[in-house]
């Protein structure tokens, strides 16, 4: 159903591509291509809030249950290692309590972009909170390691793959993936506004490898280059994109119009 994608595009494992695609920049900057993607940050926060939330309710549920009235007798009559013992079981309240608005404020924002059409800008109001709790599950990885713990170690990478079991499953044939010939027309248009035609020249043979039947870029960006006055250097992209596609229609009208005037 269309709720139903809605649903599943926030949790997939790529970004989906709209007006550009963050896939084109990922290749384009290096800062962007060795860092983590949303495949990387779910499973990790995905484990990190399941863990955190178990952890807690176990530490409550071994707490004493003391009544408001109880817990201030202990503290003005106990001992000070008693009220030590008492002072604790409030605060795991307290760190409970925290964790749950934050859950109840990712199931709000959830369900509040559920409701639209989601694209990659929205749910990167989720992102926050999913990073903050895979930094939880590395923290908790690493002590567990540094403690050998590995029976924790062993749970950890349980829930890892559980949460990369979950994205994984997930209906995704309704959605784009990967680099399109659009975002390589998109990238030239924006070096020929700026005069930067040897980047326009570089993107358009960028395109043509990676798409070698496809004279989209090349068309549009001859058209753009038309506009922009660049007559002969239009020719030589309207060519291109005949070359690659023989029927382009764009194509062949820009040169019929150029050739013979």
């Amino acid at each position: 159903s269309n709720l139903g994608q809605k649903v599943a595009a926030n949790w997939i494992a790529w970004e989906i591509p709209v007006n550009t695609s963050f896939e084109f920049f990922r290749e384009h900057a290096p800062t962007l291509r060795f860092a983590p993607t949303f495949a990387f940050v779910f499973p990790l926060g995905f484990a990190g809030f399941v863990f955190v939330l178990w952890t807690l309710a176990r530490g409550r549920k071994q707490d004493p249950e003391l009544t408001k009235k109880e817990s201030k007798r202990l503290r003005r009559e106990a001992p000070a290692a008693v009220r030590t013992v008492v002072a604790q079981a409030p605060d795991n309240d307290r760190r409970l309590a925290s964790h749950l608005v934050l859950l109840l404020l990712f199931l709000g924002l959830f369900a509040a972009l559920s409701l639209v059409h989601t694209v990659a800008r929205f749910r990167m109001y989720l992102v926050p909170i999913c990073i903050v709790y895979a930094g939880i599950l590395l923290a908790m990885l690493w002590q567990s390691l540094s403690e050998r713990r590995l029976g924790r170690v062993g749970a950890l990478g349980l829930l890892v793959l559980a949460g990369l079991f979950l994205q994984r499953s997930l209906p995704t044939a309704a959605f784009v993936q990967g680099l399109r010939p659009i975002d390589y027309a998109v990238a030239c248009k924006l070096s020929i506004e700026s005069g930067e035609f040897d980047g326009a020249r570089r993107y358009a043979k960028e395109a043509r490898a990676k798409f070698p039947a496809d004279g989209l870029v090349q068309s549009l960006a001859g058209s753009e280059l038309e506009r922009a006055g660049q007559r002969e250097l239009a020719l030589e992209f309207y060519r291109q994109a005949l070359e690659i596609e023989p029927g382009s229609a764009l194509a062949r009208d820009g040169v019929r119009r150029l050739a013979h005037n």
